[in-house]
């Protein structure tokens, strides 16, 4: 099967900085490229008129084996220049018939149909947490041969919003097979509870309710957290740590290699990040992976695969109240339990089983 891939979820870069975009996507398509998918390239819309002006150029990119194409999309909104975007993007890409054409994100679904129409054999829209709000989405979902989402949440949040819609499956991510550590939980009562947390600096994270309910249960419970990840807020949040008199326990290390940053999960007792709206959150199956119990947020992202008090814990608004309630709640729990169950839930999603379940979905063959 030949497929070309159209979004704008896919770094080029080595690693993820505090205004890149995650490896998820990446990591999928490489996946099955290795499986046998033949990717003819991936393409990546950009707008003509940027922050450094007008950019019009487009450039062809070799990241192991697949070519990456960047390109300018001419419109704005649903209104589109196809003749001119198709000019540029022919410059590199050929669309031979046959192929499967692949769309993370409506935006980039609007803009390749727009641009090859039925072209291609079939099209496939993978729907993210940003797609709710598009204005794009309704026209995807009616061009669209097979709609996926990228978290059994989303499908749920999806289907509140359209509940006439239909998602024909879930592309989920997953943690490489030799990745997963188990180890017996070190939480004793009494002793320090170790928290880590790994994520962009932005709002929806929710970082500062979780910090404040942190200050709060250090007044009954020691506590270490140490904290991975950049961007807006980081001097908002530093700030907060000062006031809150939270230096002796809170550590900032700026963005790590991720090997580091799992081997802070395996040492840690409990991985928060109650975030909303969420896609899926790979960081939270990584923590999962490390021997971690997390705290993420219903109705978003890791919920579908965290059952609240089973094998993690779900907060139902992020409120500093809730989050501290959740942090007492493990620390009074059946730890081993619950550490157990945590960690057999992460088996399921594989980076192995993810490839192979995207690869049926796109490909409607084994893999």
């Amino acid at each position: 099967m030949k497929a070309i891939f159209f979004t704008d979820l896919y770094p080029v870069e080595d690693s993820r900085s505090a205004s890149g975009t995650t490896f998820a996507v990446r990591e999928l398509v490489e996946g099955v490229s290795s499986c046998g998918v033949d990717v003819a390239a991936v393409v990546r819309f950009f707008p003509i008129l940027t922050r450094k002006g007008f950019q019009f150029s487009s450039k062809k990119t070799l990241i192991n084996g697949i070519w990456v194409i960047d390109t300018p999309k001419f419109g704005v909104g649903l209104v589109m220049n196809t003749l001119l975007t198709r000019l540029f993007l022919r410059r590199f890409l050929r669309v031979e018939g046959g192929e499967v054409a692949v769309c993370h994100m409506s935006s980039c679904f609007f803009a390749a149909y727009k641009v090859f129409g039925r072209q291609f054999s079939r099209w496939v829209f993978v729907l993210h947490n940003s797609d709710l709000k598009s204005r794009y989405l309704d026209w995807t979902v009616q061009h669209a041969d097979t709609v996926l989402t990228r978290s059994s949440a989303l499908s749920r949040q999806f289907e509140l919003l359209a509940p006439s819609a239909r998602v024909d499956g879930v592309a989920y991510s997953g943690v490489p097979n030799e990745l997963f550590r188990e180890r017996p939980p070190a939480f004793r009562p009494g002793g320090v509870l170790k928290i880590v947390m790994a994520s962009v600096f932005i709002p929806l994270k929710n970082i500062p309710q979780v910090l404040e309910a942190i200050a709060l249960v250090s007044k009954e419970q020691a506590v270490e957290v140490n904290i991975y990840g950049d961007g807006p807020l980081r001097d908002a949040l530093e700030k907060m740590v000062s006031a809150l008199d939270m230096q002796g326990y809170v550590t900032f290390h700026g963005f790590c290699p991720r090997a580091h940053v799992l081997d802070a999960m395996h040492a840690a007792d409990l991985f928060i990040m109650p975030s909303a709206p969420e896609t899926l959150g790979m960081a939270y199956l990584e923590a999962m992976s490390q021997g971690c119990v997390v705290i993420g947020h219903a109705g978003w992202g890791v919920d579908g695969i965290i059952e609240d008090g089973k094998n993690g814990y779900l907060v139902h608004s992020a409120t500093v109240a809730e989050i501290k309630h959740k942090i007492l709640e493990y620390c009074a729990s059946d730890i081993e339990r619950i550490h157990a169950a945590s960690y057999r839930a992460a088996l399921s999603y594989t980076s192995e089983s993810s490839i192979k379940n995207y690869y049926n979905l796109i490909a409607g063959v084994p893999c």
